[in-house]
């Protein structure tokens, strides 16, 4: 982070971004390019044709958010799941206050 935050004086208005689901997590991505995949595009993600998002995560770069899910649905049954996007402001100033604000919100869903 300190070479982004030293190249662009505007990183510390970042928020933490955050994203959740309301079932079990098979697996989940953050970085774009191990998500797609090379020389592909998000038509066609490689992590779904692997059937596992590779667990990658990243701090900066070219970020994705992706949770995979397994659910069976029995024939004319149904079955629901959430998900949830959310961002916390100055999350580089303000480090504690910005995770406990994440924890508290996905708790309280």
């Amino acid at each position: 982070l300190y070479r982004h935050f030293h190249h662009n004086p505007h990183l510390a208005a970042c928020p933490l971004v955050y994203f959740g689901t309301s079932g079990a997590v098979a697996s989940f991505a953050t970085d774009r390019d191990a998500f797609v995949g090379r020389y592909r595009d998000e038509r066609h993600p490689a992590a779904v044709e692997r059937n596992h998002c590779g667990d990658a995560a990243t701090l900066c770069g070219d970020p994705c958010g992706a949770l995979h899910s397994k659910v069976e649905i029995p024939s004319r049954g149904e079955h629901r799941l959430q998900f949830f996007l959310g961002g916390e402001e100055r999350a580089i100033i303000d480090w504690p206050r910005a995770l406990h604000a994440v924890r508290s919100t996905m708790h309280a869903l």
